[in-house]
């Protein structure tokens, strides 16, 4: 049911009572010019004065206004910047973390590679002198040994040059955080290590 001269529902009956209760409240804490100037009056105190203090009130409440203002500005550029701050460092770390698997999983494959050529080589060096190794040592035989014993070493040293780079990369500041979620070992043995071991 609404209310035809108002144009209100019943249901904003409470609302209306309650705004304008609000607004008779603050009315009764307002003085009015003639109020001020008679209890000016009753305390002795002259019209200049009351309008040079009303002057003064109104330029210290601007005064206030305009601090809180620039505070409130202020407070609002510094969430800004910190937000501006949070979101680039939150791209830095999903950066890092989308970097780290592809750069980590290179330097693993490289590894990998390079211990499989180690392998090889081994192999090959192994077969060499089963083939030779009970013959009579010439020149040929020798240089033949010799070379399956360098191609060996030089194996040897691109695997440890591939060790050592992914060590130093999954040693790092990035790879520390993320290694382990991809599940990256914190190393790989260098080649004198595996020959240790009793690896190739």
């Amino acid at each position: 049911m609404s209310d035809e001269s108002s144009g209100l529902k019943a249901r904003d009956l409470d609302d209306v009572i309650e705004l304008a209760t609000r607004r008779a409240e603050a009315r009764q804490d307002e003085l009015s010019r003639a109020e001020l100037e008679r209890i000016a009056a009753e305390l002795d105190i002259s019209p200049a004065e009351v309008e040079a203090a009303v002057t003064e009130l109104k330029r210290r409440r601007a005064a206030e206004e305009a601090a809180a203002g620039a505070r409130l500005a202020g407070d609002t550029l510094r969430r800004k910047r910190l937000t501006r701050i949070g979101l680039a460092v939150g791209g830095v770390v999903l950066l890092l973390a989308l970097w780290t698997p592809f750069s980590l999983g290179g330097k693993l494959s490289e590894v990998e590679r390079r211990r499989s050529q180690v392998h090889n080589v081994v192999e090959r060096q192994q077969a060499v002198q089963a083939r030779l190794g009970d013959r009579a040592p010439t020149r040929e035989i020798d240089a033949e040994l010799a070379g399956a014993e360098n191609r060996v070493r030089i194996e040897q040293r691109h695997y440890d040059e591939a060790a050592t780079a992914y060590n130093r990369a999954a040693g790092g500041f990035p790879a520390l955080l993320f290694r382990g979620i991809f599940g990256y070992p914190a190393a790989v043995p260098l080649s004198a290590d595996m020959r240790a071991g009793g690896q190739p």
